[in-house]
């Protein structure tokens, strides 16, 4: 099981086994991890999802589209293990890239 990725982190999920991120084999979703389902089988990573690539691809993204993606390290047919999900950026990295934004300071007026 892959414990690296935890709730918050930004994640890739790649659909197939091909792990092309352009092209007509780029099958995958990338979005943000909100929950884990340890009590399911298999247990998975619930994602809200913020885009959508299918044959190299983008496509329309739903409003609110959630998947679930099984925890990498799972036993899959033929001895083959899960290690479908990938961390493109940590929790922590995006809050602090936020925090550091400049911002202009709010005017209030009454």
């Amino acid at each position: 099981m892959n414990t690296d990725i935890k709730i918050g982190d930004k994640v890739r999920s790649f659909d197939f086994d091909s792990r092309d991120i352009e092209g007509p084999d780029a099958h995958f979703v990338e979005g943000i991890v909100e929950s884990e389902e340890v009590a399911m089988n298999p247990q998975r990573w619930i994602i809200r999802v913020t885009r959508v690539v299918f044959g190299g691809t983008e496509k329309e993204l739903i409003e609110g589209e959630r998947v679930a993606a099984p925890f990498n390290g799972l036993a899959r047919s033929r001895g083959r293990i899960t290690n479908g999900v990938v961390k493109i950026e940590a929790a922590e990295d995006r809050k602090a890239a936020f925090m550091a934004e400049k911002r202009e300071p709010l005017e209030i007026v009454f």
